[in-house]
């Protein structure tokens, strides 16, 4: 079903898009929380290459897209039978670079059954509806978490560090469906904020990048990710997230981080 003005994170006219609340980030809010974005750019990258499996995308976001309105522009780099590839680049209205991104398509085939590794996904079952761990943004407006619906196992322990957390999907954009790449990407760039190492407001914690590497399409309306981050004294970090749908393991997403007091 296509989605209304206020459920999709973006309107897009051509290669123009504009966000709505659920698109704002935590920190500003002029500016974009980078998983919608990121999703954005997956669907620009998915239409280079419509018959092969977008695979991997990695975007480098040097400052915030904004709220009120980012292009989007795609060139097909080429490839050969069985990888191509594909370079994005995200403008504000001033005609300021705000991110870059790269992308890796796999050509498809069909195979017999093959043996691989097992992981199932959390108990979704075990899952209760929560509130977002990050509760409020910085600004205080209203903001990708406070829009986002989200589940915990009741067993999860209270308080920061790794987290396994569930989504259900939102819209990229008003009147489109999502791909499955885009389904894990607003989830993907989570892990940084619900797997925090520290709850006491005095920090910040931004990824100034994330690669997402999904070796099966998701499926379904909720996704989970399985976070955990790396903060050092030197003020860089890392978190790493295991990303599922109902079936099991579909992606795995890489940020780094930016850590500074407040």
């Amino acid at each position: 079903m296509p989605a209304t003005n206020g459920d999709a994170f973006f309107t897009r006219d051509g290669n123009w898009y504009v966000g709505h609340d659920a698109a704002r980030g935590p920190w500003d809010p002029n500016g974009c929380h980078a998983g919608p974005v990121t999703g954005a750019l997956a669907g620009e990258a998915e239409r280079l290459f419509p018959k092969r499996q977008l695979t991997r995308l990695t975007v480098t976001y040097l400052r915030p897209a904004p709220m009120d309105g980012f292009r989007v522009e795609s060139e097909s780099l080429g490839g050969g039978r069985a990888a191509a590839s594909g370079r994005l680049s995200l403008w504000d209205r001033c005609g300021r670079l705000c991110a870059r991104a790269d992308s890796l398509h796999l050509a498809r085939t069909i195979l017999k059954p093959l043996p691989t590794a097992q992981r199932p996904a959390p108990n979704f079952s075990e899952s209760e509806a929560a509130t977002f761990p990050l509760r409020s943004a910085w600004h205080g407006q209203d903001f990708f978490g406070s829009r986002a619906e989200v589940r915990l196992s009741r067993t999860q322990p209270e308080g920061p560090g790794p987290m396994v957390l569930w989504m259900k999907c939102r819209p990229i954009v008003d009147g489109e469906a999502l791909t499955p790449f885009q389904r894990i990407c607003p989830l993907a760039d989570c892990a940084n904020g619900f797997a925090r190492n520290a709850d006491d407001g005095t920090r910040t914690f931004i990824n100034p990048d994330i690669t997402v590497l999904m070796h099966r399409p998701a499926m379904g309306d909720w996704m989970a990710s399985d976070g955990i981050s790396f903060w050092e004294p030197s003020g860089i970090g890392a978190t790493h997230a295991t990303l599922f749908d109902m079936r099991g393991v579909v992606a795995t997403a890489l940020q780094s981080l930016v850590i500074r007091d407040r």
